[in-house]
């Protein structure tokens, strides 16, 4: 995997990079969640964290093949939509590529007040917050 990513990377140093540009040396990768094989034929998999995951879903009749762009791409209704079913409906969300920490005990706030730098939500919600290192540096941006 990390020799074809290389490769493709030298490869692709002069050209143009798209936003949110998939490249697909060393695809499909092994690690896939347990999902993988049920979801391929009915989405677009895509890259992340060294994992294959559903970028989005398709209806029959939709373009199935990623096209990156400068504009909207051919992904931005169906993404549209599924946000729409998730948050007015119901959905199922694939996080197998995110790394996931269990904090519990007596002083867990305290202790994640003092690594974060933002404010640490009430349970049942969530935000984005950047882990600091011992001088105050970002070290990892975490949800």
């Amino acid at each position: 995997y990390t020799e074809a990513k290389a490769r493709e990377s030298y490869g692709f140093n002069n050209i143009v990079g798209y936003p949110k540009e998939e490249r697909f040396a060393g695809r499909p990768t092994q690690r896939v969640s347990g999902l993988y094989k049920t979801l391929e034929s009915k989405c677009s998999m895509g890259f992340h964290a060294g994992w294959e995951q559903p970028h989005w879903f398709y209806k029959p009749g939709q373009d199935t093949q990623y096209r990156p762009s400068f504009r909207r791409t051919n992904w931005f209704e169906p993404v549209g939509f599924e946000y729409k079913q998730v948050m007015q409906k119901v959905g199922v969300i694939d996080l197998s590529p995110f790394g996931k920490f269990n904090i519990k005990g007596q002083d867990s706030v305290r202790l994640l007040d003092h690594l974060f730098a933002n404010v640490i939500p009430k349970v049942g919600f969530t935000n984005i917050s950047h882990m600091l290192t011992p001088k105050g540096r970002v070290y990892a941006e975490l949800t």
